[in-house]
């Protein structure tokens, strides 16, 4: 009973604080932005596939004490809200093109100097490929589904995540999406990742996006973080972002 008011209370206060913007190609997104006076940095945060229900704010209390602007983005498109990678619907990439829009706009804003972006899971996959597409300086992710079609075809209510995406004509090809950009692009940022070799999607996603990202050369630091599953990457993942927040450069972001 607790925890369902608590999370009735999360979500009242969001509901007041996040904002909407219609971008210019007519997609509207919802976003929370806690902003900084002292700090030309901006930490974007992308959400992973929720448990249950609609998608919702990731690391928010986690964030807390990181003095820098932070921008959350909801990705509530798809079957239920549940989100869509943050590509887009029915084959398209309208999210993508809307979610890029919304950064590059706050960064010419906001006179922004360095960009980090990070999540987890779906959020890991989208602070990756969208990291790589606009070269932040560094990306800090937890367990990333790489192949997208793969991880969504595990169950029924994945399933229907997957349909929304890609529509009846499956126009893009999901599970190459993020190791085809690696490929074909330099990155000069740095990027942190936290997975575990026992976790289920270790040897499906996580395992070729290793060995890719050192072939072709990419700044990477690695922690096997030895949990369980995936869905364990939520307990796991806070502290890493913290102490990775910490530790670079000496003096964090």
């Amino acid at each position: 009973m607790k925890k369902k008011l608590r999370r009735w209370m999360r979500k009242g206060y969001f509901c007041i604080k996040q904002k909407k913007q219609k971008m210019s190609n007519g997609v509207t997104l919802t976003f929370y932005m806690k902003e900084s006076s002292r700090s030309e940095d901006l930490l974007v945060v992308f959400s992973a596939l929720p448990v249950v229900g609609s998608s919702v704010y990731n690391y928010v209390r986690t964030l807390d004490d990181v003095d820098c602007n932070k921008l959350y983005i909801l990705d509530n498109f798809g079957e239920n809200k549940a989100g869509v990678f943050y590509l887009g619907e029915d084959g398209t990439m309208d999210v993508k093109d809307a979610v890029i829009e919304l950064i590059e706009d706050i960064r010419k804003i906001k006179k922004i100097k360095q960009t980090i972006f990070s999540g987890t899971s779906k959020g890991g996959f989208a602070a990756l490929y969208l990291g790589i597409e606009l070269q932040v300086n560094r990306i800090i992710v937890g367990s990333p589904i790489v192949k997208i079609k793969l991880f969504l075809q595990e169950t029924l209510e994945k399933r229907a995540v997957f349909k929304a995406m890609a529509g009846e004509n499956e126009k893009y090809n999901y599970n190459h999406l993020l190791l085809q950009s690696i490929e074909e692009n330099h990155f000069d940022g740095e990027i942190y990742l936290q997975y575990s070799e026992l976790e289920e999607i270790y040897k499906t996603q996580i395992c070729e996006l290793i060995q890719i990202l050192g072939k072709k050369e990419y700044k990477l630091s690695k922690e096997n973080g030895m949990y369980n599953e995936h869905l364990d990457t939520r307990i796991f993942f806070p502290k890493y972002l913290t102490k990775t927040f910490n530790t670079v450069d000496g003096n964090g972001v």
